[in-house]
């Protein structure tokens, strides 16, 4: 997966921020993001995604609600100008 293959897999939700999570010390993803999206309508169709396969692998789609204390986006994340 990739900044290019997310939000393409996504479709038709509108990504605009992606946040790869990667290990502190070593630098190496983990495998799981973070990602922001437009609006309602494209959080549910990306929450209907839950369980489905890609690149051979099940994915699992969380939902967290924006907290007032976060710092989102993190600088770098941004992927289009919405």
């Amino acid at each position: 997966m990739n900044k290019e293959k997310l939000p393409e897999f996504l479709q038709p939700a509108r990504v605009t921020h992606i946040q790869w999570l990667t290990d502190r010390s070593t630098g190496k993803f983990y495998g799981s993001a973070s990602i922001e999206v437009k609006t309602e309508e494209d959080a549910g169709s990306v929450l209907a995604l839950d369980g489905a396969i890609v690149f051979g692998r099940r994915i699992h789609v969380n939902y967290q609600k924006t907290n007032q204390k976060d710092v989102w986006p993190f600088p770098n994340t941004k992927v289009a100008d919405y």
